[in-house]
């Protein structure tokens, strides 16, 4: 059974609990399933789109006009800022929790 690390309304991450270490992100209706680097990567490029729509005046939280380029070729996530906040509050919080666990490691 994967080990749930963080959820909110928009979605939830898990450990898979093979050898692999593949960390499961589930939004909306999509799911990954991407190893650390991955994930740090991913957080990185919502962070990235996060900070220059925070930035915009009179953006409407509901427009669907955020689109964020995936490390896949032809592939890109449409979302509204709302969406794009609890994204990234979703992704902050599974990676303090990674981190956490990996200094409690020692």
């Amino acid at each position: 059974m994967a080990k749930l690390l963080h959820h909110n309304p928009f979605g939830y991450t898990a450990r898979c609990p093979r050898a692999a270490g593949f960390v499961h992100l589930c939004f909306g209706t999509v799911g990954l399933a991407l190893t650390p680097p991955e994930l740090a990567d991913f957080r990185s490029r919502i962070s990235e789109a996060y900070s220059i729509h925070a930035a915009a005046v009179n953006l409407d939280p509901e427009a669907r006009c955020i689109a964020v380029r995936s490390s896949a070729e032809r592939l890109a996530l449409v979302f509204t800022f709302s969406e794009l906040s609890q994204l990234l509050e979703l992704l902050d919080c599974t990676a303090l929790f990674l981190e956490a666990e990996e200094l409690l490691k020692g």
